[in-house]
């Protein structure tokens, strides 16, 4: 069936579970469907479609680059060419030719890509984290090479064709007579123009994706994770009530504890940033009473034993946390984070407070011993939602996530975890051991996996755009390298003929960059997803890459300038 169709039934029976088995406890209760794919590369899908969107801007930005080296080359040969109509050649066959030879180099410049990617998909390959691990194997497959090929084909007929059809247009009698023509400089200049713009937008989005890890690295996670190992522990089967299951974690806490250099131990019912995302409804003691769904909130649902809080290095705020007094009495306590407690009683002590939740039939009052600072639960790069934790006493789970602060390096005490676990009872089953600091690299990966390969793009961006800008000011300065020795022969000064030939360059490069912060803040925010701690359109990574640049920019037009001073004036008039 469809999703939709799939929906439509996952609505009835929460509908019929409601009105016919248990109204208040399902009154909060939402469910959907959703496919496993689709959930499955939902962390990573915006930051594909961002890289996607950067191999797009580099592309765009080489076609530019060689449209324009083509559009050179076809006014060295536009003698030749009007040579060639002179003698007979149709302007077809012309175009013909001049594609054909464009062809030609785009089919050489396909083979030396496939070669080139070749050689660097296993480098890529390496770029990507471990920890992600849905990316899937780089290989150059039939579709990749399909869509390269599709593409150098497109790229040499559409950036090939104009060039040849310019040259075909040429001015037979003005050109045999040793008239030239500016009429392609324009062009030329407004393709620089075009790709100064598009490599600007690609260079503030790698800086903003720059800007996000530093602000993902600076994230406070509500924890320290460094010195934690991890793992998670299944309970015997046998074990029927909860008060034997709350016994056994009593006894494979002590051993654990009881191991030389383990500083504490807690567990609960899952591990900060391992994913888990059980909610439940919940309302505060002013409206619970005889509300309706609307009147309730949702929540994280999280079990904890003793300890957790202080293995996590977790600050408490207000109030105490879970003791073993607490495993055995039978008063409802909870602990919640502080947006919870901010979200229902701003600028009051949450300490004492009750909350009405529906997390069993008929929902019940439980009061708040403790106010903790919020973790970041399911990613780094995102606020986590309103947090309650109950003692593990109310829901001891069969399976529970173990965390193990201790002196020196996490991965060493594997052996001993382990052997204590099965001193407590050789039926419990360990499983996903690993140091908590893998966890939080593992919610940068993407992030970092999308900085790697961004900035390479935008590096290739900006050279680009470089050899576009230092190729068409090169190519102005050969062509008007007469007028250049005329206007010293009549007393300009090198000083002035420098800073015209400069002045050109920049002035490209400046309406390149001016169209490129017009173009940065239309696009930039399609990356808001990706990003952390940053806007779209932060004027501190828009500055900074225009004044990088109008560095480059300078630096790209100091040699054409440089060669222009060094023109002598009477070679100049008389190769003119």
């Amino acid at each position: 069936m469809t999703v939709e169709q799939a929906n439509q039934q996952i609505a009835a029976i929460v509908r019929r579970e409601r009105e016919e088995f248990a109204p208040a406890k399902a009154a909060g209760v939402r469910a959907y469907v959703v496919p496993f794919q689709e959930d499955a590369g939902a962390q990573l899908r915006p930051m594909l479609f961002a890289l996607l969107g950067a191999v797009g801007f580099v592309l765009l930005i080489a076609c530019v680059n060689v449209a324009n080296l083509l559009l050179v080359r076809a006014a060295g040969r536009t003698r030749e060419v009007s040579i060639r109509a002179a003698l007979g050649g149709g302007r077809a066959r012309i175009v013909r030719q001049l594609l054909a030879e464009a062809g030609v180099l785009a089919l050489a410049g396909g083979a030396a890509g496939l070669v080139l990617a070749w050689v660097a998909v296993p480098v890529l390959a390496r770029l990507v984290p471990p920890e992600v691990t849905r990316v899937g194997a780089f290989t150059l497959d039939p579709t990749v090479l399909g869509f390269s090929a599709f593409a150098t084909v497109l790229a040499a007929t559409v950036f090939g064709l104009y060039p040849a059809m310019r040259a075909s247009r040429a001015d037979l009698v003005g050109v045999l007579r040793g008239r030239g023509t500016d009429a392609r400089h324009g062009l030329r200049s407004r393709l620089v123009v075009v790709e100064v713009a598009l490599s600007f937008v690609l260079v503030v989005g790698a800086g903003l994706m720059v800007r996000s890890f530093v602000a993902l690295r600076r994230v406070d996670p509500g924890f320290r994770a460094r010195g934690v190992l991890t793992f998670s522990a299944v309970l015997p089967s046998d074990l029927r009530t909860a008060e034997e299951r709350t016994q056994m974690k009593e006894r494979v806490q002590e051993r654990l504890e009881a191991i030389p250099g383990v500083l504490s131990v807690g567990a609960g019912s899952s591990t900060p940033l391992a994913g888990d995302r059980s909610q439940m409804p919940y309302g505060n003691a002013v409206t619970a009473a005889g509300a309706d769904q609307s009147d309730f909130r949702q929540a994280w649902f999280r079990t904890a034993l003793p300890g957790y809080f202080k293995t996590l290095d977790t600050p408490v705020l207000e109030g105490r946390t879970f003791t073993r007094a607490d495993e055995n009495d039978s008063t409802l306590h909870i602990v919640v984070d502080q947006r919870l407690a901010q979200a229902n009683w701003p600028g009051q002590s949450a300490v004492g407070k009750r909350l009405y939740i529906k997390i069993m039939d008929p929902p019940k009052w439980w009061t708040v011993i403790g106010v903790v600072h919020d973790q970041r639960q399911a990613s780094l790069a995102r606020e986590t939602q309103e947090t309650i934790w109950f003692s593990d006493r109310a829901f001891s789970f069969f399976g529970d996530t173990w965390d193990v602060r201790v002196r020196g390096d996490p991965s060493a005490f594997g052996a001993a975890v382990r052997a204590a676990v099965r001193q407590a009872d050789e039926h419990i089953t360990v499983d996903d051991m690993r140091p908590l600091t893998d966890l939080v690299t593992k919610a940068e990966a993407p992030t970092a996996l999308v900085l790697k390969i961004a900035s390479i793009f935008g590096g290739m961006a900006l050279l680009l755009a470089v050899v576009g800008l230092y190729g068409v000011i090169a190519y102005i300065v050969r062509e008007r390298t007469g007028e250049f020795g005329l206007r010293m022969a009549l007393g300009s000064s090198r000083d002035g003929v420098f800073r015209m030939v400069l002045r050109q360059g920049i002035t490209l490069a400046t309406v390149g960059i001016g169209i490129g912060v017009v173009g940065a803040l239309l696009l930039t925010h399609l990356m808001t997803r990706v990003l952390v701690g940053v806007a779209p359109d932060d004027p501190l990574t828009l500055v900074a890459v225009a004044g990088v640049f109008a560095i480059v920019a300078v630096v790209a037009c100091l040699v054409p300038a440089l060669r222009a001073v060094r023109v002598d004036p009477m070679v100049a008039l008389r190769s003119d």
